[in-house]
Formats: C-alpha cells, sequence, structure tokens
C-alpha cells in the first residue's frame, strides 16, 4: 500500500509511511527492504491528513485532536500522546528547538 495523503520520510536509514490515512504505520529498513515493523496501529488516529515529520531520534504526528510522538527505529515505541482541542492536517514543523503546528483554530509552538 502507498499513502493516500500523507508523505512517507526517511531517517537515519529507515523508511516511515503510513497506510492510506487511516493511522496505521509501517517502517522498513531502507537499505535491505526488511520489515521492521507493519501495519502498527497509532492510539486515537482514524484520519490523518498531515504527512508524519521525524526531527533527531522522535517522529511527530498531528491529527485530529492529537499529536504522537513516536521513537524512531527499527521498533516501534509510543513516546507520548497529547491531546489538543484543535484538528491539524497540516505536517508539523521544526525551526530550531520549537516545534510549530498549525492547526483550525490556532497555531502552536511547543518549546523545550
Amino acid at each position: 500500500d502507498t499513502p493516500y495523503t500523507p508523505d512517507g520520510f526517511l531517517l537515519d536509514g529507515n523508511l516511515y509511511f503510513l497506510r492510506n490515512n487511516n493511522g496505521m504505520m509501517t517502517c522498513l529498513d531502507a537499505k535491505t527492504g526488511e520489515v521492521n515493523y507493519s501495519n502498527q496501529k497509532l492510539e486515537g488516529i482514524n484520519t490523518l491528513y498531515s504527512s508524519p515529520t521525524g526531527i533527531g531520534d522522535k517522529i511527530y504526528i498531528a491529527a485530529e485532536n492529537t499529536v504522537l510522538v513516536i521513537q524512531a527505529g527499527r521498533d516501534f515505541k509510543l513516546l507520548a500522546q497529547n491531546s489538543l482541542d484543535d484538528n491539524f492536517h497540516a505536517s508539523p514543523i521544526a525551526i530550531g528547538n520549537d516545534l510549530f503546528l498549525r492547526g483550525f483554530k490556532s497555531l502552536y509552538c511547543i518549546s523545550e
């Protein structure tokens, strides 16, 4: 399967992509094509229009009322699930140490 709307991305030798836009994530070794994990359900996400963003060793996914933080790597590990009273169709953007999320209602900046 290929993504319906969200784009896949390469991070540290792994290729991450979503199956259609239903919140199922797959990770492949980019060099060998070996499946690290497949069709991992992203909790709290039923419909997804933004593309995941990989920054350092983390993956950020913004969807309807939910922002997920996933550990990048061969094994799936959900680090955080954050609820916001907003919907996100735009991909998260990092500038320096700040993560920006554009919702329907507001622009959010998450900082260290």
